[in-house]
């Protein structure tokens, strides 16, 4: 995700002031952030998990008033270990908020009369991915493997995270993403502040700039 995303700023004209990556079984970022400190960006983006909630701490120890974009930082982890440091932490994740719609207010008091806990983002993630294999499995008519991965390009299946049932292209893309983009607010929650359901950049561009993305990232 870290090298797309500085392709695509690269593309649109933004500047990168620096790319690195940390090692996962640090819990000391402080050296990596001090270099960036130096650098005065606007913006830092950070696609790990785990190690997101500690990056912002120190930040903010640090005394870095660059905004922080975390990827799936919309959970209770990251809001469990960051508290009020988090505040204003954008997130941009494909997991929709689960007041959005009907049909997810409806998973929402399922799961949690089964588990007695709300769902979170992965949870709509794993309940669409199973439902589309299930739909793949059932359109294979006889399920072997080669039967299953034919019909896997075939997809027609409502989705959790979509407004359309989800389908995907010839290299098993989603047609229709769409994208929430969330900011921590004054009372340590997540809100919604904008959805996103446009064009994605894949789907402009040419097999070769696609396989050229594809590629940097082996």
């Amino acid at each position: 995700m870290a090298s797309v995303f500085q392709a695509r700023l690269k593309q649109i004209g933004v500047t990168v002031t620096s790319y690195t990556g940390i090692d996962p079984t640090d819990v000391d970022f402080t050296p990596i952030l001090t270099t960036i400190k130096g650098e005065n960006p606007d913006l830092i983006y950070f696609a790990g998990y785990t190690e997101g909630a500690l990056i912002r701490k120190q930040m903010v120890q640090l005394g870095i008033t660059a905004k922080y974009m975390a990827a799936e930082s919309v959970n209770s982890e990251y809001i469990d270990v960051v508290k009020e440091q988090g505040i204003g932490t954008i997130s941009v994740q494909a997991t929709a908020p689960l007041d959005l719609n009907d049909k997810l207010k409806a998973f929402d008091a399922a799961f949690f009369a089964k588990n007695n806990k709300h769902p979170e983002s992965w949870s709509m993630y794993y309940y669409d991915h199973v439902n589309h294999m299930a739909d793949a499995i059932r359109r294979a008519g006889e399920p072997t493997r080669a039967n299953i991965v034919a019909q896997m390009h075939n997809i027609d299946a409502p989705s959790l995270l979509t407004d359309v049932n989800a389908t995907y292209d010839v290299k098993g893309r989603l047609n229709h993403p769409v994208t929430f983009i969330y900011e921590m607010k004054d009372d340590s929650q997540f809100h919604l502040v904008k959805k996103w359901a446009e064009t994605p950049p894949y789907q402009t561009m040419t097999d070769a700039e696609y396989t050229a993305i594809i590629n940097a990232l082996k």
